[in-house]
């Protein structure tokens, strides 16, 4: 009995040493599993840590980038507008064609434009409008030529007639052409009578019917007889008949509606009266019958 007592106590003993040994090693078992998920957990956070630097790194520098890369767009552009605006659309030039009586300096100062002004800006029509007021211009034509260049054609306003109370000269439009001394100067021009100018200075609108009517016969004349000796010295015009008057004196009086109806009459009178060497004082032709004033 007592050998079965002690047996059975040593048999305790030793399960109860099992036990702890067990229980030892499962604690250092759990002790090293927590120890190694600590570490690991650490290596997480600290990988992690890294790799936000990583990409902070790449986020700064991709910032980096972009505002130098944006940087250098924008002052290559601006460059490059400052060129173009320079080269292209500056007004680097300004040409003035077909003057003659009117000076560069009036066009320029009419118009008050700096040469490094905006060519797509500035108003043509304005200029143009400006450019119009000037005396001795009939109309102007303004108009762009890229790059950088202002082209302005300018119709003046021609003399046709010189006018003798006052004197002066008129245009095509019964409009005073200004110039010094112009009645002077252009002395080969036929003295226009029969006519006045008003404070505008100009023929009066009740009469530019009748002075379109003149200027248009003594055109249809100078073209039927050119290279014929016939040079109209002046012209006088009334309701109903127009007179020239030749260097010689002679005065050929044409009615003032269907006048160049009268050209071929008038033709033979003047070829016969050459070859005749003889001169009048009168040719009417507002009849049907001619009549010679000797």
């Amino acid at each position: 009995m007592l050998e079965l007592k002690t047996a059975l106590s040593e048999k305790r003993n030793r399960f109860r040493a099992r036990s702890r040994d067990w229980y030892h090693i499962k604690n250092v078992d759990i002790a090293s599993k927590m120890l190694s998920n600590k570490e690991s957990r650490l290596d997480q956070c600290l990988a992690f840590f890294w790799k936000g630097i990583f990409w902070i790194e790449q986020l700064f520098l991709i910032a980096a980038y972009t505002v130098v890369f944006y940087g250098v767009e924008i002052f290559c552009e601006n460059v490059f507008a400052q060129t173009l605006q320079e080269r292209c659309f500056s007004i680097q030039k300004i040409t003035i064609d077909h003057i003659l009586l009117v000076k560069e300096e009036e066009i320029m100062e009419a118009i008050q434009l700096r040469t490094d002004a905006d060519i797509i800006t500035c108003d043509l029509d304005e200029m143009r409008r400006k450019i119009e007021k000037i005396p001795n211009v009939r109309e102007a034509i303004v108009k762009r030529v890229f790059p950088g260049k202002l082209e302005i054609d300018v119709h003046e306003r021609i003399p046709v007639f010189r006018m003798s109370m006052p004197e002066c000269l008129i245009d095509e439009e019964g409009k005073e052409v200004q110039l010094e001394n112009g009645y002077h100067i252009y002395r080969h021009l036929p003295v226009l009578g029969g006519f006045s100018i008003n404070r505008m200075r100009e023929i009066p609108l009740k009469n530019i019917k009748r002075y379109k009517e003149v200027l248009k016969l003594i055109k249809a004349f100078t073209q039927k007889f050119r290279g014929v000796p016939l040079e109209v010295k002046k012209v006088i015009s009334g309701e109903e008949w127009v007179d020239f008057f030749m260097p010689n004196g002679t005065r050929i009086r044409f009615p003032a509606e269907n006048a160049e109806e009268k050209f071929d009459r008038f033709s033979l009178v003047w070829k016969d009266m050459a070859k005749k060497k003889r001169t009048a004082n009168t040719i009417d032709l507002q009849f049907k019958d001619v009549v010679v004033s000797i």
